[in-house]
């Protein structure tokens, strides 16, 4: 279901940047963010990618894991190439491309960490970037 879910924005991505939708006024009713599926893609990924992690986890399979998530890496970068012909990457613009691009990279930096951090354990190479305050949860 939740990859039915990236898929199905991802395809709004695409379709929207193509004109597919034509007058976007037609689809004013919609919220902006989700309009172009390409940032409810990107966080949909997001959640894709965790629930793989959190199954592998559970199975001790981080091999298997991190082999899975360059595939998925290499994938997302073969459909950057492809819809790069058609639309720029473009932060601002929310184009396909970057959605892909954004997305192979996001899974890089959290598969290296994940290896550096948990797997060598050498999680204190990143104390620079730890909170130094402990804030209550009542405080928030």
């Amino acid at each position: 279901v939740l990859l039915g879910g990236w898929i199905f924005f991802c395809a709004v991505s695409l379709l929207y940047a193509g004109r597919v939708f034509g007058h976007h006024d037609a689809l004013s009713f919609i919220p902006g963010a989700i309009l172009g599926g390409t940032l409810a893609g990107l966080s949909m990924g997001g959640v894709v990618i965790s629930r793989i992690f959190q199954h592998y986890r559970s199975l001790n399979e981080n091999k298997k894991m991190i082999l899975l998530f360059a595939a998925i890496t290499a994938g997302l970068i073969g459909l950057t190439v492809v819809t790069h012909q058609y639309w720029r990457i473009a932060k601002l613009g929310a184009t396909p491309p970057w959605l892909f691009l954004c997305s192979a990279l996001t899974i890089t930096a959290f598969a290296l960490i994940y290896w550096i951090a948990d797997l060598k354990g050498k999680a204190s190479w990143f104390n620079i970037v730890k909170p130094q305050v402990q804030i209550p949860c009542y405080a928030i």
